[in-house]
C-alpha cells in the first residue's frame, strides 16, 4: 500500500477515521470509521453521490453511529492500528482506482470499496439503497466516463 498513491482528501480521510476511532475508545480503524468519515463532508463528491442516489442523509448518519457504537471499546489504549477489515478497504481502493484507470485513490474509489466487502460499513450502505452499481451509474453522470 502506497500512501503517496491517495489523494490529500483520502489522506485527511485516514486521519479523520484515526481520530473517530480514538475519540470512541476503538483500538482499530473499522471500514465503518471510514463510512463515518466520508459523509462528514458536506461539500465533497461523496455527498453529491449519496444526493443524487436520494440517501436521508440524517437516517445514514444514524445509522453509522449506531455502527460505531458496536465496536469494541478500550480504555487507555493509545495506539490506534488499522484493522484487518480496513487495511482490506484501502487494498481494494487501489485496485478500485486501476481499474477506473486512476493513478491515485480518491474518496469514490473508498465509497465503491465499502459496498463490496461484507461487514457493518457494507450492511449500512446496503440498507440505505448505496450499492456499487448506483454509485457507478452516479459516477458515470459526474465524470462522464
Amino acid at each position: 500500500m502506497k500512501l503517496d498513491k491517495l489523494t490529500v482528501k483520502s489522506q485527511e480521510l485516514l486521519q479523520s477515521a484515526h481520530d473517530m476511532a480514538q475519540r470512541s475508545g476503538n483500538q482499530a480503524i473499522e471500514p465503518v470509521h471510514f463510512l463515518k468519515a466520508l459523509i462528514e463532508d458536506d461539500q465533497g463528491i461523496v455527498f453529491s453521490i449519496l444526493k443524487k442516489i436520494g440517501v436521508q442523509k440524517d437516517a445514514l448518519k444514524k445509522d453509522i453511529q449506531a455502527g460505531v457504537e458496536k465496536l469494541v471499546t478500550v480504555s487507555g489504549g493509545s495506539n490506534i492500528y488499522l484493522s484487518q477489515a480496513g487495511k482490506q478497504v484501502l487494498d481494494q481502493s487501489f485496485l478500485e482506482a486501476q481499474k477506473m484507470k486512476d493513478q491515485y485513490v480518491s474518496l469514490e474509489h473508498i465509497l465503491l470499496t465499502l459496498t463490496t466487502i461484507k461487514g457493518e460499513a457494507f450492511n449500512i450502505l446496503k440498507q440505505n439503497g448505496v450499492t456499487r452499481e448506483v454509485i457507478l451509474t452516479v459516477l458515470k453522470d459526474i465524470r462522464g466516463n
